[in-house]
């Protein structure tokens, strides 16, 4: 039996109550969220996807990502130790540097910037 801590079922029941085609995007921010979205729902079934006010969330159980829509771009918020991170790309920041990113929800010490398709792929390993 695969019981779920209380606050899991909560984001569960949260999650099928909220829409993402309700979060604010451009064009081009919303073709990168697509793309983003298929590979991070992938990524093992346990993927619970939940829509913030204006960003949304990815769960297993716990947080892992919260991805920010910008005007042409989508910022990722990661909560892992930034000194840790494997990032040969370079597309990662330091995000303790900043007292908060507007519109997120959750906390982390990785922001990635998002660009193009080809930086989904450079940022998937970190996810």
């Amino acid at each position: 039996m695969n019981a779920q801590l209380p606050e899991q079922q909560e984001i569960r029941d949260l999650a099928k109550r909220r829409d993402v085609g309700k979060v604010k995007m451009s064009t081009k921010a919303k073709e990168l969220f697509e793309l983003l979205r298929a590979s991070v729902l992938e990524l093992d079934a346990a993927v619970v996807e939940l829509v913030e006010h204006q960003s949304v969330s990815y769960h297993t159980p716990g947080f892992f990502l919260e991805v920010l829509p910008r005007k042409h771009r989508l910022n990722l918020l990661l909560p892992l130790d930034f000194n840790e991170v494997d990032d040969p790309a370079g597309i990662a920041r330091d995000a303790t540097q900043w007292k908060f990113l507007f519109y997120a929800q959750h906390e982390g010490e990785v922001s990635l910037s998002i660009n193009d398709f080809e930086d989904i792929g450079r940022a998937l390993p970190m996810i």
